[in-house]
């Protein structure tokens, strides 16, 4: 598989750590961490770009491409992203939305098209042609269950299609059972699984449902291709 630079590998480690204490709690999150690291496995969801979700009313929210000028106020609100970080990520080609409430960030998300690398994931995935890939969601704390992070994949699907994309593709960790349940309860199809496993030789990937292993990457298939059967 293909293979980033150990920093970014360690802080997603890190911040996936932090996740699990934060969502399962603590005594789950340490029970959790030690399986977590033998073996890790992601539910694949897609939604067509012309889904529609139900928004809550956010007084003075707005959802925007980060730009050099925002960059600044962004770092300070997002302490676990670098400038450094937020540059690579703008020269691979990835574009992140920002929702603002007022001056103030509230939520924010990175996504990606053709082959992007997935530093959780120790991988990169590739949809078909017309797919965007998600690959980091994180709404800040104080805004959590409030409505900034549906208003942004709205604005996410909203943008991809406007720019010719037809279908959004994210992967949510086993383990997070609050986001398995809202992927579902919006509608979103669950079409597979990847994960890989620690083993003498490193990694050892494997995929089920409409995923493929080619060439040091996962493929998630196009819609119309029919699967029968796992991987």
């Amino acid at each position: 598989m293909w293979r980033h630079g150990p920093q970014n590998v360690l802080r997603a480690s890190l911040t996936h750590g932090r996740d699990i204490v934060r969502d399962l709690g603590l005594r789950r999150g340490l029970r959790m961490a030690p399986h977590w690291l033998r073996e890790r496995r992601f539910h694949v969801w897609t939604t067509p770009t012309d889904a529609r979700f139900d928004l809550a009313d956010l007084p003075g929210a707005r959802s925007d491409v980060l730009q050099e000028r925002d960059l600044r106020v962004f770092l300070r609100a997002c302490r676990e992203v670098s400038a450094r970080e937020v540059r690579r990520r703008w020269r691979a080609q990835q574009e992140c939305l920002v929702c603002w409430i007022g001056p103030e960030v509230a939520a924010y998300r990175w996504d990606g098209t053709g082959g992007t690398y997935l530093p959780y994931l120790g991988s990169r995935l590739r949809g078909a042609p017309g797919d965007v890939v998600v690959i980091e969601c994180r709404t800040l704390p104080g805004r959590r269950r409030a409505g900034a992070s549906s208003l942004l994949v709205q604005a996410r699907l909203d943008r991809a299609r406007r720019q010719g994309a037809r279908r959004l593709i994210g992967l949510v960790a086993a383990w997070n059972q609050a986001s398995l349940a809202w992927s579902a309860a919006v509608g979103w199809s669950n079409v597979g699984t990847v994960g890989y496993r620690w083993t003498g030789w490193g990694r050892r990937y494997y995929v089920e449902g409409a995923l493929r292993l080619e060439g040091g990457e996962v493929v998630v298939l196009p819609p119309e291709v029919r699967v029968v059967g796992g991987a």
